[in-house]
């Protein structure tokens, strides 16, 4: 899949895979997976972690797929599921895993999802909670930072021009504010 996409690497497979691996660590989730957006505009599955050969991981989502306009409609957002009843519109999604409970972080460059970290079951079935979005922000902008540094959509590049206009300074990438 992220073959796809320009400044896709096998040094950058496993420079987004170690950042991810931390989903595991810090979060303390069992399984996390990201996806990437394709030139087509659907997202594959770039790379994960923890998620065995039974699970039928979905390998692209489209647009019109329950995650995909939830987290659009969250924006900057994650999305937290606790319990599958507060979000039956996932419950199929879920179920391919056997999974029960998901965190799912987007990556967001110049105000469109770019992609996004799906973190599954947090270790000893607890719920996901307030301190595992703040260190699931730092992981995701750490992703988001990969993102921007392998050009991977140098056409969502946000420059912004100087007094001079052949100097260009990057934004940083945006972060979590943990509200």
């Amino acid at each position: 899949m992220a073959t796809t996409l320009p400044g896709w690497s096998t040094e950058a497979e496993r420079s987004f895979k170690e950042v991810l691996y931390r989903f595991l660590e810090e979060v303390h989730c069992t399984r996390a997976a990201l996806y990437l957006q394709t030139p087509s505009g659907t997202y594959g599955l770039a790379v994960k972690y923890g998620f065995g050969r039974k699970d039928r991981l979905a390998e692209e989502l489209g647009p019109d797929q329950p995650l995909i306009v939830a987290l659009t409609d969250l924006g900057q957002e994650p999305l937290v599921v606790n319990q599958i009843q507060d979000h039956p519109e996932l419950s199929e999604y879920l179920a391919t895993t056997g999974s029960s409970r998901m965190l799912v972080f987007p990556l967001v460059r110049a105000g469109q999802l770019v992609g996004f970290v799906d973190a599954r079951d947090k270790g000893g079935r607890q719920p996901f909670e307030a301190e595992d979005l703040h260190g699931a922000a730092a992981i995701s902008s750490e992703l988001l930072g990969l993102v921007q540094d392998r050009g991977m959509y140098p056409e969502m590049d946000p420059t912004v021009e100087s007094a001079e206009p052949e100097d260009r300074t990057r934004h940083p990438a945006p972060t979590y504010n943990g509200t």
